[in-house]
């Protein structure tokens, strides 16, 4: 009888405590999961925000470009590429803007 007992509260006590373990690994597989997409969410609203901003100054300094050398302030850095497809031109600058962040 009693000894019945107290096996069945023992096993009872150790199944509440494996349904707590599971449920704060759970949390913490969550928790872990939550913040790792948060960081890399992060990471890529970083990087698309960079390239975003460097797209804008390309653009800038491509109009300079094309625009000082029409006004005549002599040779610019377009000159080379008068004749380049403008896609070749847009990545030059793109590549210039990028290389004055690092």
């Amino acid at each position: 009888g009693k000894s019945l007992r107290v096996l069945r509260v023992a096993r009872t006590l150790r199944f509440l405590r494996v349904a707590k373990l599971h449920r704060i690994t759970e949390e913490l597989h969550d928790h872990v999961v939550t913040e790792y997409y948060h960081i890399l969410l992060t990471v890529v609203r970083l990087i698309l925000t960079i390239v975003w901003l460097n797209h804008f100054i390309a653009c800038g300094w491509w109009a300079v470009g094309v625009n000082s050398c029409r006004v005549g302030f002599g040779s610019c850095w377009t000159s080379p590429f008068e004749g380049a497809q403008l896609d070749f031109q847009y990545f030059t600058a793109l590549h210039w803007s990028l290389t004055q962040f690092t």
